[in-house]
Order: structure tokens, then sequence, then C-alpha cells
């Protein structure tokens, strides 16, 4: 949520006009899903407080700009409240969503994945109805997947670079 510090705090923040749904983001990058799993459930365990704390800054203008379905909708309350509880209030929010991203090790046995995913320590955040959406992508190699989005970066930049000369 914050561009210079990305790695902190809620990951990706959604809004589904479709199902009416604001979805707070958590996602891990790891050598196997079992460390995935409980770093996941580390953070959910503070995740509540994290949306609060973050609550000004995931709902600036920086960011409602970038959603004209949620801005046409919520900005009235956005302007009058001064904390999330107070918004969920005026907003009438009802539930929320929980995307959960593991990118993890070689294992690829869905039964064990599932049975690791079952694992997620699952609770209401802000008194809602909270809807998780877990998703596992198994990684070979996860220094080679990290070279080639590094390297892939690098030459966006230096398209970029060259493109402001």
């Amino acid at each position: 949520t914050d561009y210079n510090m990305s790695v902190f705090g809620i990951d990706t923040l959604h809004y589904s006009s479709s199902k009416d749904l604001i979805l707070f983001g958590e996602s891990k990058l790891c050598k196997t899903i079992s460390s995935g799993i409980a770093l996941i459930n580390k953070s959910l365990e503070e995740y509540e407080k994290q949306i609060s704390d973050e609550f000004s800054l995931v709902l600036s203008e920086r960011q409602l700009g970038k959603n004209k379905d949620f801005s046409d909708k919520f900005q009235d309350m956005i302007d009058e409240c001064i904390d999330v509880k107070t918004f969920i209030t005026k907003a009438r929010i009802r539930k929320i969503g929980i995307p959960l991203f593991i990118a993890h090790g070689k294992e690829i046995d869905h039964s064990k994945i599932f049975s690791q995913l079952n694992k997620i320590h699952k609770k209401k955040i802000l008194n809602l109805e909270t809807i998780y959406y877990l998703i596992s992508m198994p990684i070979i190699d996860k220094e080679k997947l990290v070279a080639i989005i590094t390297q892939n970066i690098r030459n966006r930049l230096e398209e970029l670079n060259a493109e402001c000369n």
C-alpha cells in the first residue's frame, strides 16, 4: 500500500463492485508451503490492526483514483470518517475479502497443499463476515524466478530511461 515500503503492511487493496466487496490481500514468497502458512498466520494475528493503522493510507486520494466505482460509492463516507470502524458503519460494509497468496517451494501434491491451506487461522476481521481466497503457487526454482523478475524490472527501467532521454 505504500509504494516505498511494499513488503510491509497490507499487500494489496481491491474493490469488487459486482460483489460489493473490499479485498485486503496478503502475499508470501517462501521455500515451503508450511513456512508460508506460518507467516500468513502470523500476519493474520495483527491484520485487523494493520487495516486500522493503514486506513488513511489505503483510502487516500492516490488509492481512490485507481477505482472509480469505489470512489463514487464511498467518497462521502471516507471524507467524514477518521477511522476504519466509523467508515464500516457509515458505508454499511457487511463483509470483506482476504486473498492470501503463497508462492512456495516445489510441493505440487494437491492433497498435501490443501491439507496445509486448511491450517490457515481464519477469523472475522473487524467483526465482519470475512471471505478468504487461498491461492497457492508452487515455484520450482525461487532464485531463478527472482532473477528473471529482477532482470525484467531492470530491462523495463532501462527502456523507460531511454524514452525519457
